[in-house]
């Protein structure tokens, strides 16, 4: 079984390197991680609650393999925050 808990980096530490001070993106990076860290939780309750049931518990483990991959997503940005002013400026997204 999966250990719940943080990305293991504390995404309110973000430093954006060109200016010297905190990343305008800290607030938001912190708020995702917080987001998928409640997301994999409430797989982890949704796993237990179901019982044996194999269909859950299958779909569960999707749920959590894709939690996964936005906790290394989350995990990068926090990292590297000026990757996402890159979004902003190709896409618009933000």
């Amino acid at each position: 079984m999966m250990e719940t808990g943080t990305t293991g980096v504390d995404p309110t530490s973000s430093v954006d390197s060109t200016s010297g001070g905190r990343s305008p993106y800290a607030e938001l990076l912190a708020e995702l991680d917080r987001s998928v860290q409640a997301i994999k939780e409430a797989a982890f309750a949704l796993k237990r609650a179901a019982g044996g049931m194999q269909a859950v518990e299958c779909n569960v483990d999707r749920i959590l393999a894709s939690t996964r991959m936005l906790e290394i997503n989350v995990s990068d940005l926090i990292g590297r925050p000026r990757t996402l002013a890159c979004w902003t400026d190709d896409d618009g997204a933000l």
